[in-house]
């Protein structure tokens, strides 16, 4: 079981398990007051001792409902608690809805660009890789792994594993520069091109921190926050705007029309690509 399913299941258990203690506590109190509130004088009279039992038992009935809001509200804030850390340390789960919002990023900063978000790009066979976002522009192909995760990240380019850690926890994750070039050359094969510049773009959510990557510009990469997207693109183009010519915009459109096909992958398609993730890299990828 991944750390994340582990982290998930603690989250749920933790306001029911400390509620649970709380009510039987509360049981407990209200059982031994109920004890000692006997009287074991034998000297007083049974009407004395049956007094005292009803004023006892009056007494816990009006406190009952206390104890009962106490643990209500002990369980709320349990569970407060931990959908504000659910937030806090982000996951993998979430790019379904990560992903729309760069969309929306990109395409409300340039309107040059043609937006694909989740694709499925065949390669090998029967097989298919999962690309979280391309930017297809006159210039190129931007191809997006988005990570969104929450701490610190370290790692070197040519390294296959890199390191998260969030307070005292740290863990480790498969280098996304690489899991990118693999896109690349799926995109590569898909399209029969090996001519046009695809940039390799790997883009954590603005509540991490990259604390070091070595060596990224070495494998022709870009390791970033979301919020440096839009200007690491712009320098780009920049850069290649001399390549642009009349050909490169029906390339754009074309390109557009062919990989539109793999961002509407039906759901069985889906089904299999989660399966195969899973069973080569397990639960924590």
């Amino acid at each position: 079981m991944g750390f994340k399913r582990k982290a998930m299941i603690r989250k749920r258990l933790l306001p029911t398990i400390l509620s649970m203690i709380l009510m039987v506590s509360c049981s407990s109190f209200m059982g031994g007051w109920h004890f000692s509130g006997k009287n074991c004088d034998t000297g007083k009279s049974d009407n004395h001792q049956e007094k005292s039992y009803e004023e006892n038992a009056l007494q816990r009935q009006k406190r009952l409902p206390l104890s009962m809001i106490i643990a209500a509200s002990v369980t709320i804030i349990c569970i407060l608690i931990a959908n504000k850390r659910k937030k806090r340390h982000g996951s993998e789960k979430s790019k379904p809805e990560s992903e729309p919002e760069l969309k929306k990023e990109l395409a409300s900063k340039n309107k040059n660009f043609r937006i694909l978000n989740n694709l499925y790009v065949p390669f090998g066979k029967g097989k298919t890789t999962e690309i979280d976002a391309l930017m297809i522009h006159d210039i190129g192909i931007f191809v997006l792994e988005h990570k969104d995760y929450s701490g610190w990240i370290y790692g070197n380019a040519k390294e296959d594993n890199w390191t998260y850690r969030h307070y005292t926890k740290t863990h480790s994750f498969y280098n996304p520069i690489m899991q990118n070039q693999g896109h690349i050359r799926a995109l590569r094969k898909y399209l029969s091109d090996s001519v046009i510049p695809m940039f390799n773009i790997v883009v954590f959510s603005d509540s991490c921190n990259i604390v070091e990557i070595t060596n990224a510009s070495e494998v022709d990469a870009e390791v970033i926050n979301m919020k440096d997207l839009v200007g690491t693109v712009n320098i780009i183009i920049r850069k290649y705007r001399e390549t642009i010519s009349k050909a490169s915009s029906c390339r754009k459109e074309k390109y557009y029309s062919e990989l539109l096909k793999c961002a509407n992958a039906p759901e069985s398609v889906r089904k299999e690509h989660l399966e195969y993730i899973e069973s080569k890299y397990g639960q924590e990828h």
